[in-house]
């Protein structure tokens, strides 16, 4: 596992401890099922962003840029892709779906973990050259 890896890792856990339980535990909108929203955001949140830092984490050393980009772009549609077959399957499967909930965790998710994917990945190498 690279340092990379590592601090991704590590940053995921402390958001995923932080964040879904402030969004439990403030209840902005006080549904009735905020925690299976919440859960159920953040979760998807984390099925769409982690996967996709993996597959550029292990390319990014590559000295290949055409390849880079490429993979870049395939995440980037892949990650919109299951970010709205998900939120479209929940909104349509669930009975009665605690939506706002759901909606604002995997927003804040999305974008915290996004936050941290493209930190991490573009953050120095060990030789100090960027990415």
């Amino acid at each position: 596992m690279t340092s990379r890896n590592r601090s991704f890792a590590v940053g995921t856990v402390l958001a995923t401890l932080i964040i879904p339980t402030a969004l439990i535990f403030l209840s902005p909108f006080e549904s009735a099922r905020n925690v299976f929203g919440v859960s159920w955001g953040w979760g998807l949140a984390l099925a769409v962003i982690v996967p996709s830092f993996m597959a550029m984490s292990r390319l990014i050393e590559s000295d290949d840029d055409r390849r880079i980009q490429a993979r870049f772009m395939y995440t980037m549609m892949a990650r919109f892709a299951a970010s709205v077959v998900g939120v479209a399957l929940f909104a349509v499967l669930v009975k009665e779906p605690p939506l706002y909930d759901f909606v604002l965790a995997f927003f804040l998710g999305f974008a915290v973990l996004s936050a941290l994917d493209l930190t991490f990945l573009l953050s120095k190498s060990p030789d100090r050259n960027h990415a």
